[in-house]
Order: C-alpha cells, then sequence, then structure tokens
C-alpha cells in the first residue's frame, strides 16, 4: 500500500511539472510567434516597394477591423491598407530599409492581446540606384497584437511616434514635410 502511494505523489508532482512546463512552452512560443510577425511585416514592408504580391501578404498580417496610426496619418480597416500605407507620402520614395528592434512584448491575462513596444529605423532612399543619397527616420512603435479564433496571431494595432530624422522629407512621411 505504501508503495502505490508514493507512485501516486510521485505522478501528482510530474503531472503538476509537466502542465508547468507546457504552460511555460506555451509562453515561449506566443512570445516567438508575435515576434516573427513583426520581424515579417518589417521584410514585407521593404520588399512591397518592388512586388506587389509583398504588399498584399503584408495587408494580410492585419485583422479585419485594423486601426492604424502612422507619423503621416491614420487608417482603419485592414481593407485599401496596403494602398493607403505606400500613398502619396511614401510612393514618392523609391525604396525603405526599415529595421526593428527592442522587443518589449506583454500580453492579457487571457494570453489573447499582445502589447509590444519597440523601436524602427528607417532609411528612405530617394532614388534605388543612389544609395547616399537618402533621409533617415527613428520611430517608437506601439503595437497590439490579437490572436485570431483560428490560433494565428495578427496585428490589431499599431501607433508609431516619429522621435527624430535626419535629411530631407519632402514627402512628409515622418509628418513633418522637409
Amino acid at each position: 500500500m505504501a508503495i502505490e502511494t508514493s507512485y501516486a505523489s510521485q505522478i501528482a508532482s510530474l503531472t503538476e511539472k509537466v502542465a508547468q512546463l507546457e504552460r511555460r512552452l506555451q509562453e515561449q512560443e506566443d512570445v516567438e510567434a508575435v515576434r516573427r510577425l513583426i520581424d515579417h511585416y518589417t521584410a514585407l514592408h521593404d520588399l512591397a516597394f518592388q512586388d506587389p504580391k509583398a504588399l498584399q501578404q503584408w495587408e494580410d498580417l492585419f485583422t479585419e477591423d485594423a486601426h492604424v496610426k502612422y507619423a503621416f496619418g491614420e487608417h482603419f480597416g485592414r481593407k485599401g491598407l496596403g494602398a493607403w500605407a505606400w500613398g502619396p507620402e511614401v510612393a514618392q520614395y523609391d525604396q525603405c530599409h526599415l529595421q526593428s528592434s527592442n522587443f518589449d512584448i506583454s500580453f492579457s491575462k487571457d494570453r489573447q492581446i499582445a502589447y509590444v513596444r519597440s523601436n524602427g529605423i528607417t532609411h528612405w532612399l530617394y532614388k534605388r540606384d543612389e544609395l547616399d543619397r537618402h533621409f533617415d527616420a527613428g520611430a517608437v512603435y506601439r503595437w497590439t497584437i490579437r490572436r485570431e479564433p483560428d490560433g494565428r496571431w495578427a496585428i490589431w494595432k499599431i501607433d508609431l511616434y516619429c522621435a527624430w530624422m535626419t535629411g530631407q522629407d519632402p514627402n512628409g512621411v515622418s509628418g513633418r514635410a522637409t
């Protein structure tokens, strides 16, 4: 009888440890999925200047009810988001190179919403073959990312603040036309 009790307590202890490990693994998988989503946003952002398919893939990273606030304006809804984001302020640049870093990620208690603060530096090229002619901007991104019913993460909200810039921004993409 003592042996069975000993096994029962060991099984209970191991069961609890496995449950804890599963929770910790899920937490890490959520963090990695959110980070990968933002990295994919960044990569597609650069590709979208030359590839309409990349622009559509970029737009598809958002929820149907997305709310995006950039320095030059804001847009509600996923529909038309790509056309708006690559509108007059952006379309006059031949290329950009966006770098994202410093992801500070937290979650709602039910882990259905991720809140992220990150930094971005964007190099805007006036002409693709003139690499020494560009303006640069640094921004703070505040992301709200939602787990959709199918389990995938999607960008629900972006609030971008342009903290600094160097060079000339004649198109006003930074919110401060020069």
